[in-house]
């Protein structure tokens, strides 16, 4: 199961991104209009929509860093060691981040839930042929924000 989620990114925002504003993080906004002239651009951080999931393996690039070893299993506490700094617990809202929503799915809200049928890797060496989704489908190969994902529409069947 795979979710999407808005997560900052480190790009100039311009007119039409969604953004936040870092003293309220928890709010989303759409649709970046104001001129640069009349909002404290420090304040603002774009964001994307990632695939995300709660599936957790070690190597795995979360939003509280890279997994490098796991002690325990899910009916108990699980603490994992988080680059070589020391112990953590994975709270309920630790997730990992698979790769970019593609910007052509416009229909994708954060919080949306998909299958394995229902995404696609987008080849990024020129052809953007899209590559389907199985259960034996090797993460670590794609664990990277540069991925990108296609989502099957729900009105017309086709991936965007």
């Amino acid at each position: 199961m795979y979710f999407a989620k808005y997560l900052p990114v480190e790009e100039n925002l311009e007119k039409g991104n969604s953004y936040i504003r870092k003293s309220s993080p928890w709010n989303i906004y759409h649709n970046f209009k104001y001129s640069l002239q009349i909002l404290d651009m420090q304040e603002l951080q774009k964001v994307k929509l990632f695939l995300c999931s709660k599936d957790i393996k070690v190597g795995d690039r979360t939003n509280n860093g890279i997994i490098e070893k796991i002690e325990g299993n899910f009916s108990e506490e699980i603490w994992c060691i988080k680059d070589g700094i020391g112990k953590y617990h994975i709270k309920e809202s630790t997730f990992k981040i698979i790769g970019e929503v593609s910007p052509e799915a416009v229909w994708v809200k954060e919080e949306m839930k998909f299958n394995d049928e229902d995404i696609a890797w987008i080849s990024d060496d020129g052809d953007e042929e899209l590559y389907f989704i199985d259960k034996d489908w090797d993460w670590k190969e794609f664990n990277t924000t540069n991925a990108m994902f296609a989502i099957k529409c729900p009105t017309c069947k086709q991936f965007h």
